[in-house]
């Protein structure tokens, strides 16, 4: 049986039309977040996206910003639902409440996705082909909802290929750049089998579908080798003990200002083994105080630190009482001290959006520590002899721009190192955490640095440049190790030349499928 044929026998969807439409791009949209973690079967982010573009193929350009959002809400619902545990468990709301909150944060971000359609049917006016600016407007998008209002840099699909073949890309072009080259090879294939099945025998068109399909398997292979191969030379290299405390808090009772002392009592004991360590790293808001009030355990820990040749650094709400304002905070105590405060903040979690209209309608928008402030946008690492950190709180660490702006080491001994302290129970047993965790491993390897991560409850791990995970506690568990790591730090492209990698990147990528688009459709 030829292939034609035996697309034909799949009449609906050689040639997709009616409502199913809709229902079949809400169930693509709806597999790309199993490519993500906690699943990580990233082939399916490549069947998701390619079955998208054949929809975007084969139906009216009027048609295409439904078609997207559709997808959008697929993509989310399953995606990015998980933040009903935060408003249900932990915001008190009702189910049927929480569940409304849910629906409407998805039905939003899915319009970031019709961005996608809403774009493509404007610039049908102008390509004959408007596919093959799909991969554009999708990056486009990615930006949009990374950066509109506070931004939800979530879901990227270079995220998902962490732990597959492309992940060596990710130095030189980044988490951006791989999301762009990714939806390219998509777009190319979908053109090539969309041209083939609409030649009925056409041999030109056969013919040219080869060359176009051995072009871009020479050009994904060579690429992927030549990544794979270089950059394998540490710029930077530093041996160092590092202690993480995970002290499982249980959320619902974290503030709780009765139980207080018996959470410092907690460290306390958790820490008594590891002085010594050369750096001891409690999670976000480990003390569920602000700094002022617990300055005597603080100084107590201080001094242990130093006695010790030991540097605690630790997450901690502190007031400013010259500027009057709360700041989500990481603070060193030891030979050294530090101090950075969070610049993006968390909404309903750490403030509350249009406060005057929304504070007290309902508990989940008076939740504990919600009327933080933020930070600057660039502010100090924390230098060491050994080691320089770049500080992230939460998921700053999907903030590229954090990064890319920081003050990096630039001294011989001194390496660069990743350092997020996070509190994700406010995710409970959901797929967030495991999506934190996936993006902060992305982000070690776009930049080629390695990266500590500690949390409440997990996930708590050292992570090497490569992504790689070198040493985790188990989740949900009150844990603690210490140990020592060779740390290397790599030369990044990315990291030197960033958003002019992605740039070059995009011009490329949109020459290479008109080229495509134009062999295919060109008959002698």
């Amino acid at each position: 049986m030829t292939l034609n044929k035996l697309w034909n026998k799949l009449s609906w969807f050689n040639r997709p039309s009616g409502r199913l439409v809709y229902l079949f791009a809400l169930f693509l949209g709806a597999i790309y977040p199993l490519g993500l973690a906690p699943l990580s079967w990233w082939p399916l982010l490549f069947l998701s996206v390619f079955g998208l573009a054949w929809l975007l193929l084969n139906v009216e350009k009027q048609l295409f910003w439904k078609v997207t959002y559709c997808y959008g809400v697929g993509f989310f619902a399953v995606g990015a639902s998980w933040v009903h545990v935060s408003i249900h468990q932990f915001g008190n709301a009702p189910l049927w409440l929480s569940i409304s909150f849910t629906a409407i944060f998805v039905l939003f971000l899915a319009l970031f996705k019709a961005l996608v359609g809403l774009l493509l049917s404007l610039s049908a006016r102008y390509l004959r082909t408007p596919i093959i600016a799909f991969p554009l407007f999708w990056l486009a998008a990615d930006y949009v909802q990374g950066n509109f209002l506070t931004g939800f840099p979530w879901l990227y699909l270079g995220y998902g290929l962490i732990d597959s073949p492309f992940s060596s890309w990710l130095p030189y072009i980044g988490v951006s750049g791989v999301s762009l080259l990714s939806v390219v090879i998509v777009t190319t294939v979908a053109l090539i089998v969309f041209r083939l099945l609409r030649s009925e025998q056409d041999k030109t068109v056969r013919i040219s579908s080869a060359y176009t399909a051995f072009a871009l398997i020479s050009l994904i292979s060579a690429l992927t080798a030549f990544s794979g191969l270089s950059g394998n030379n540490a710029i930077r290299s530093q041996s160092a003990s590092i202690a993480i405390v995970q002290p499982n808090i249980p959320q619902a009772e974290k503030w709780n200002p009765d139980r207080l002392p018996e959470y410092l009592n907690l460290y306390d004991r958790m820490t008594e083994p590891l002085w010594g360590a050369e750096f001891i790293i409690w999670p976000e808001a480990a003390i569920p105080a602000l700094q002022h009030r617990v300055e005597n355990w603080l100084k107590h820990w201080e001094s242990k630190a130093i006695q010790a040749n030991s540097e605690l650094i630790l997450g901690i709400p502190r007031y400013d009482f010259n500027k009057q304002r709360v700041y989500a905070s990481l603070a060193s105590y030891g030979a050294q001290s530090y101090l950075y405060d969070k610049h993006h903040l968390v909404p309903f979690g750490e403030f509350v959006p249009y406060e005057g209209l929304l504070r007290g309608l309902i508990e989940f928008f008076n939740l504990p520590m919600s009327r933080m402030a933020p930070g600057k946008a660039v502010q100090s690492s924390f230098s060491y002899e050994k080691l320089n950190f770049l500080p992230a709180i939460c998921y700053e660490i999907a903030y590229v721009d954090r990064f890319l702006n920081a003050n990096k080491s630039k001294e011989k001994q001194a390496v660069n190192v990743i350092l997020t302290v996070s509190n994700d129970a406010w995710f409970g047993r959901s797929w967030g955490p495991h999506q934190h965790y996936q993006i902060a491993r992305a982000r070690a390897r776009e930049l080629s640095m390695p990266l500590i991560r500690a949390t409440n409850n997990g996930i708590s791990a050292v992570v090497d440049a490569k992504g790689n995970t070198l040493k985790q506690l188990p989740h949900y568990e009150a844990s603690s190790f210490v140990n020592t790591f060779e740390f290397n730090e790599y030369d990044s492209l990315y990291l030197k030349h960033n958003n002019f990698i992605v740039i070059l990147l995009i011009l490329a990528a949109q020459l290479f499928l008109f080229l495509c688009e134009r062999i295919l459709s060109k008959n002698p």
